[in-house]
């Protein structure tokens, strides 16, 4: 390797480095989003390292997700809230490069939200319940509009999730749905569809309620595992593993603060 390469590739697993270091420094520091930090040359003395170096780092931290860089006067180098969208645009590259089928993807959504669904019954407070009970009113509202209803089953999933109290399902549920909701291409959904759909969301909410958690976990297999038929006899599965060309997830309602 030439002197200029090794150089460059010193440089390269530095800003790595200096990364983990500022994220680690972020945590240890409790620092929320919106949070200030210092200025690339203080960083660089704080960390000893080249201001080039930082700045990659600063490079890789933003792509990340974990910071925002603004300019002008009042500028400068920001904490940001990271979201399921960085881990979801990882996993939508690796399920392309891997062929993942749709069977997997809902397969595995079924298993990891059936265990929400399980501590959903056992952790549920009485606003989580208010909300699934809201959703589920929303959705019977919507039936005859396939749109509406989607992005409202959709709702409904995530409320289930969060309920679970379990932040690592959250984590991994949302950055699922992420990958699998397209604002492009809704699945089309028959108003005997829509209507079944209703009556399993509320059976859901019924074991959630009763605090029966083994219940809660097997109907929602039970309507996951309907819903995969549906959208495979309907040829509709490619609508689920959204093309990366328009992978854009910001776009995602879970990404949305609805009111």
């Amino acid at each position: 390797m030439r002197t200029a390469d090794k150089s460059r590739h010193r440089r390269f697993k530095s800003s790595f480095l200096v990364a983990d270091r500022m994220k680690e420094s972020i945590i240890s520091s409790g620092l929320a989003e919106g949070d200030r930090l210092p200025s690339e040359k203080e960083l660089a003395e704080t960390h000893g390292y080249a201001r080039g170096t930082v700045r990659e780092a600063l490079r890789i931290l933003e792509h990340e997700d974990v910071i925002t860089v603004k300019s002008g006067p009042n500028g400068g180098i920001f904490v940001r809230r990271i979201g399921s969208e960085a881990v979801a645009r990882s996993l939508a590259f690796l399920f392309h490069l891997r062929d993942v089928t749709v069977s997997e993807l809902i397969t595995a959504r079924s298993e990891l939200e059936a265990a929400c669904g399980y501590l959903a019954a056992l952790n549920a407070s009485e606003d989580n319940l208010k909300k699934l009970e809201g959703s589920v009113q929303r959705m019977e509202e919507a039936i005859g509009d396939s749109e509406r209803q989607a992005a409202e089953n959709l709702v409904f999933h995530l409320e289930v999730v969060k309920a679970s109290k379990n932040t690592v399902l959250q984590i991994i549920l949302e950055s699922l749905q992420e990958v699998m909701y397209d604002p492009t291409a809704h699945v089309f959904y028959s108003v005997d569809t829509q209507k079944e759909a209703v009556q399993a969301h509320k059976k859901i909410l019924e074991a959630i309620a009763n605090r029966d958690s083994m219940v809660a976990a097997r109907r929602i297999r039970k309507h996951l595992s309907v819903f995969l038929r549906y959208v495979l006899e309907t040829k509709q599965g490619e609508l689920l593993l959204k093309p990366l060309a328009r992978f854009t997830p910001t776009l995602s309602p879970f990404s949305r603060k609805r009111p």
